[in-house]
C-alpha cells in the first residue's frame, strides 16, 4: 500500500495571483497540478541540496586534520622532536 500525501495551502493573496499568471503564462490550466510541478521541482532540488550538504560534511569530519599529514602531531619525517 502506498501512503498518500496530501496538503492544502494557503498561498495568500500575492503568491496565488503569482501562481495562477505563471500557470496562464506556461499554459496550464490546471493552477493546483501546475502548483504541484512546481512544488516537486522545488522538493527535489532541495533534497539534492541536503544530500550534498551531508556528504560534503560527512567528507569533511572524516578529513584529518594538521596539515594533510595525517593529522597527528607526527609528522614521520625523522626529525626526532
Amino acid at each position: 500500500m502506498t501512503a498518500e500525501y496530501f496538503y492544502t495551502l494557503d498561498l495568500g493573496a500575492v503568491y496565488g495571483e503569482k501562481l495562477e499568471t505563471l500557470a496562464a503564462y506556461s499554459g496550464d490550466n490546471d493552477v493546483e497540478a501546475f502548483a504541484a510541478m512546481l512544488l516537486r521541482g522545488a522538493i527535489d532540488q532541495l533534497h539534492q541540496d541536503m544530500v550534498a550538504d551531508l556528504d560534503r560534511a560527512e567528507k569533511e569530519a572524516n578529513t584529518p586534520k594538521g596539515g594533510g599529514r595525517g593529522g597527528g602531531t607526527d609528522m614521520d619525517d625523522g626529525i626526532p622532536f
